[in-house]
Formats: structure tokens, sequence, C-alpha cells
């Protein structure tokens, strides 16, 4: 677990997901989404692509993918 913690940035991970949150909240977007990286990735762009918020809601969800992928990657090392 302390692998995890030294790579995996808790609060700044709960500070992305809620500005992301409220970024989504003004979109087209449906709520059963919003913690659905993957799904915000492809899709986000669909409805949402003009929004004058859209590139930093995008911007947001690389970088939540990012991270919670290089923490499960060192999980898988131990």
């Amino acid at each position: 677990m302390t692998i995890i913690t030294r790579q995996f940035d808790f609060n700044k991970q709960y500070e992305r997901w809620n500005e992301l949150h409220n970024l989504l909240d003004l979109m087209d977007v449906p709520e059963l989404r919003y913690d659905d990286v993957n799904w915000l990735l492809r899709n986000l762009p669909i409805n949402n692509g003009n929004h004058p918020q859209y590139a930093r809601a995008y911007e947001l969800c690389k970088e939540i993918k990012k991270e919670i992928s290089k923490a499960l990657a060192a999980m898988s090392y131990r």
C-alpha cells in the first residue's frame, strides 16, 4: 500500500474529480456516466465538443485516467 500512496495523490485526484463533476453538470452527459472516465473520453466530444468548458473537462479525464493507470501499474509490481 505504501507504493500506491506515494504515487497516487488522493487529494489531487479528489480535486480533479470534483472539478470534473462540476463541469459535467453544465454539459449534456448522463449523470450515470460521470465516474466512467473511459466512457467520457470516448463520448464527451459527441454532444459537448462545442461547449466552452469541453477542453478542460477532457483534459481532466485524461489526467484522471493517467493517474489511475499509474496506480494500477504500481499495484501489479507488488
